[in-house]
This record gives structure tokens, sequence and C-alpha cells, in this order.
């Protein structure tokens, strides 16, 4: 095989047609990609004495480009379409080696002869003296080997290089984004300065910006490049370099890469040498971004120690623990006991816990919520602006060991909750002959505080839809409360988030990232919330709680007639 469409299976091994075209074979068919032909390493390693004057050679190489070209311009319902012509050697664009800006590209090419002329230069560029040295830095051997893309050009109205992960500091969190006007050769060269934008992955909303060529993309567009980079680092597996352009309103994929410049190993250090022969399971049910330092200190002193207080008080056989290593948590289990002992210590503990669960309600009520609404009033009352050095110290500790005693209340509380639903599910599988995860349903719709914040955040959303010109401009991407409050109506609509705030503005974190400010701190997280919202009209929180709990009631009811003629089985059920 000699020609390769990208999204046709051939254009999909790297072996053959070069990391760069397999890239985008691979994402041809659910993303916006260029049409395009790749000539494989088998036309290199046949004709490449082209390179040399061989004129048999460069006639077939001619024959394949004319063929190959011809099927593009009936594709694309252009009589001689222009296209950029781009290397793709073997092994470039892979995990271990980009080899960006190591081979030719030639942009904006029209007619057979020029896309011909514009292939030897990308087969001439394997052997320059700057790619030849980056092999052997890299030690890669062996004769090296190109294949080329020939792929649609787009006439950008605006492109921009987009890098899932910030290839300077390694934050995985956020999405830079580079852009200007025109073609996108004059940002990877680094010809002009483009705007540059961090966004976050969690709302993609824009932590900051420098717009040093005039602002060139609405905040609309640099969200839609983000969101892609986003997409593409799934699809792909890892994080991403890639190139796109926007034409007419639609954004192009022209190039993916995986980011060879952030650090690729994984290096651990322990403390305990013991604790290497554990089993450490990466924990991204709870913990589910990277963390940096400040925020894996709150976990471990915060969240763990709650854990393994509460499981030390019950005499849980097991030792559990939550690690960061670089900025993973991962979960260990450590037996307490001799394994012979373990089935038996841990139905004991699962006992001792359904049992508590029973007196949870009344202990709940009686002592722990009152005393945690003591911790945070004295936390509110900290006068820390008139406190010396050795005072406020002191109330850090203090501090401290009120937030240890809150995480372990966190525990007591969930680790008995999350028992007795179990033992609901076992029974109504067992007694009712129903799926066990069903009888879960009847604890839904209990939830006043949760239920108060999805009530007012309806209320918000439905009061920026009052106001055409501040529902219009948050729908476009608009996310700066002072710009908003410019609008018409824009003043009436910042009461009412305020006034929102004012009770809920306290949420907002990401997971546990203490350093991830709350929506009081940063009302762009919660505008982009709305945005979300503003785009179709949700069910009402009164009638999904009203849902919720008929559904419940059904199940409670099909449950007691089919135990009816049971009365120690329906007895037990209801005890449940």
């Amino acid at each position: 095989m000699h020609v390769a469409w990208l999204g046709d299976a051939g254009s999909l091994d790297a072996t053959t047609v070069g990391g760069k075209t397999a890239n985008l074979g691979r994402l041809a068919t659910s993303f916006r990609v260029p049409p395009g032909f790749c000539l494989d390493v088998s036309a290199f390693d046949e004709l490449r004495h082209a390179l040399d004057g061989d004129v048999a050679a460069r006639a077939r190489l001619r024959e394949l480009v004319a063929t190959s070209y011809a099927d593009l311009a009936s594709r694309v319902g252009e009589r001689e379409p222009r296209v950029a012509v781009r290397s793709s050697a073997i092994g470039e664009d892979s995990g271990d080696a980009s080899f960006a800006g190591q081979h030719e590209t030639v942009l904006d090419v029209g007619g057979v002869d020029a896309i011909v002329d514009a292939l030897l230069e990308c087969w001439r560029s394997v052997y320059s003296d700057r790619a030849t040295a980056y092999r052997r830095q890299r030690g890669i051997t062996g004769t090296p080997r190109i294949a080329v893309l020939v792929q649609l050009m787009v006439p950008a109205d605006a492109s921009a290089i987009a890098f899932s992960a910030d290839p300077v500091s390694g934050a995985r969190d956020v999405v830079v984004v580079n852009a200007a006007r025109g073609l996108g050769d004059a940002i990877a060269s680094g010809t002009i300065t483009p705007d540059s934008y961090t966004v976050r992955k969690s709302d993609l909303a824009i932590a900051s910006r420098i717009t040093a060529n005039g602002g060139v993309l609405p905040d609309r567009d640099i969200a839609g490049i983000a969101r892609l980079a986003m997409q593409l680092e799934e699809v792909m597996g890892s994080p991403v370099d890639i190139e796109c352009a926007l034409r007419d309103g639609e954004l192009h994929l022209l190039q993916c890469r995986p980011i060879t410049t952030l650090a690729d190993q994984f290096p651990v250090t322990w403390d305990d040498p013991e604790d290497a022969k554990l089993t450490w399971t990466r924990e991204d049910a709870h913990f589910d971004s990277v963390f940096a330092p400040l925020s894996t200190e709150f976990i471990t002193n915060g969240p763990d120690y709650g854990i393994r207080k509460r499981l030390g008080s019950i005499g849980f056989p097991l030792l559990v623990r939550h690690r960061a290593f670089n900025g993973r948590f991962y979960a260990s289990e450590k037996p307490l006991v001799t394994e012979d002992r373990l089935p038996a210590e841990l139905t004991r503990a699962a006992t001792f816990r359904r049992a508590f669960a029973r007196t949870l309600r009344r202990a709940w009520d009686d002592e722990y919520l009152p005393e945690l609404r003591g911790h945070y009033e004295w936390m509110r009352g900290v006068p820390i602006g008139a406190l010396s050095r050795d005072d406020l110290a002191e109330a850090w500790l203090e501090m401290w060991r009120r937030v240890n005693r809150i995480w372990t209340i966190h525990f007591i509380v969930t680790g008995s909750a999350y028992p007795v639903m179990e033992e609901l599910a076992q029974a109504y599988e067992t007694l009712v002959g129903a799926n066990g995860a069903e009888a879960l349903a009847v604890t839904q719709g209990n939830a006043p505080t949760l239920q108060r914040l999805e009530r007012d955040l309806h209320a918000l959303t439905e009061a920026a839809r009052r106001f055409p010109a501040v529902a219009a401009a948050i729908a476009q991407g608009e996310r700066a409360l002072p710009n908003l409050v410019g609008l018409e109506d824009g003043s009436e609509f910042a009461r009412e988030l305020d006034a929102f705030l004012n009770v809920h503005g306290d949420i907002g974190q990401e997971n546990f990232d203490i350093e991830s400010p709350a929506w009081s701190a940063d009302p762009a997280k919660l505008i982009g919330l709305l945005a979300q919202r503003l785009r179709s009209h949700g069910e009402h929180p009164d009638a999904r709680v009203e849902r919720v709990r008929a559904r419940a009631r059904d199940i409670m009811q099909r449950a007691r007639a089919h135990l009816a003629d049971r009365p120690e089985d329906l007895a037990r059920f209801e005890e449940i």
C-alpha cells in the first residue's frame, strides 16, 4: 500500500503512516478533521531516490500524488484545492518523542507539481542536521523513515494551539490555549505572541488570560477549544497538544499528539519500607483529580485522620490509609489480625455498625449536630486580625483539633449509615426477591439542605432567564460578574446572585482541593453552572422531590404487600 486516507483502516497504523497521521486517522471519524491522504513509508522506501534526481522515481511519485489529489478534489468539490503537506515520520507524535518542529510542513499548496515539491521537502527534512540531532538525543537509532500527509487546507479566521495539561507547571486540571488570527504556523514558530488563556477543566471558566494579540477570540470559542482538548485527552488516554483552526465559526482539528514534556515517571518513596509490600489502589471515587501539596496534607490530616480514628474506635480489623503519590491518592488496607480471624472480625465490625445505626438519629440530633455547630461557631469567632503570633499559632492548633473531630464525626455518621443501607438492600433482595439496589431509592428525597440548594439554584436560574440580556451573555460565554452588571437588568441579577451567595457562597470548591475558591470568592464558577442550566428547562426541584418520594412510597407498598402473609419477615423489613 502507498496511499491511505484519513479515517480508513490503513491510516491507523503508526508503523506505516507515522504518528501524526495515525492520530488524526483515529480521530477523523469522530471529530471535524479536514480530509486528506497519506503517502506511507513504503512510498518513501521505494521512491526516495527522487531526492537524488531519479526521473523514474519522481514520475512514479507524481502519478501517486496526481491520482490521490484528483480524488481529494472530487471529495471536496473543488478543482484544485489548497492543501497542507505535513511530515509524519515513524515515531513522530508518539508518547516518547513528538518531533515537534523537526520535520518540514509546507502550507497552502495547490497543484500536483507543487505538492510533489512540498512532499520532497518533507522527505528531505528527515535527513536534516536538526532531525538527526533530535534522534540522537533520544537514543533513536536505525534508518529514518517518513510518511507525508496531504490534507485539505483550512483558511483559518483564527488558529489555536492548546494543551490539555499545563506544559510548564504540569497541572492536569487546566487547559492552556494559545490563539492568534490567521494560520497556526505563526504560533508554532514563535514569530508572533499569541493570546494565552488558562481554562479550568472543572467548569471551562477562564482562570487567567494574557491578550497580547488583541483578544482574537470570544470566551465561548476559548471554552470550545478547551472542551475539544479535554475530549481528545480522554480519547487518547493522556494529556495532548492539539492544533486547531476556526473558520466561519466551526472548529477544525489539524493535529493531536501527546505532550512529551510532562514528566512521565512516577517516583515513589516509602517512609516505611513495609508499606511497599501492600497493595495501593488509586482512590478516584473520592479523590478524582491531581492535588497540590497543600491539599494532600489537608486530606491526610483531615479526612484520612477521621477514617482511621473512627475505624480504630470500633476495633476494625484492617488499618485503612490514604496516601498521595505524585498528587494522586491511593488507599491501602493492612490486616491487624491473623488471616484466619479476619472474616469473623469483619462480621463483628459490620454488626456493631449496623447496631449503632439504630441509635444514629438520636445521637445526631442530641450530640453530633450541636457539637458541630459549636465548632463552626468557634471558627467564625476567631479574631484573626487581632491575635498575636503566639495566639495565632495556638488558634491554628486548636482549629486542627476541631477539624480532626469534625472529620471523625463525619465518618461516625457515614460509616454507620452505609452499612444499614447495605443491610436494607440485602434484606430487600432476600425477602422480596427484587434487585437490592432498588430498595436504596427509599432513602432519596430526604436531604433538606441539598433540597434547599437545588430550589435556590433553580430560582437563580429562572431569575437569570427573566433578564434576556444577562441570559444571552451567559449563554455566549460571559463569566465576569462586573461585565454582566453593566447590561440591562444586570444590577438586578447581581442582587439575586448576592442573595444566593449569602446562603450558599461557601459551596463550589472542587473535591478536597482547599486551594479551589468557593462560589463567593469566584462567582464565575457559579455563573458557569447557570450557563449549563439555562440551556434547558429542567424539572422543578419540588417536582423531583415529590417524584422520588412517590417512587419510594411505591417500593415500600409493594414490599409490604409481598410480605403481608409473612409477619416475621415483614417485621424485620420494617425495622431496617
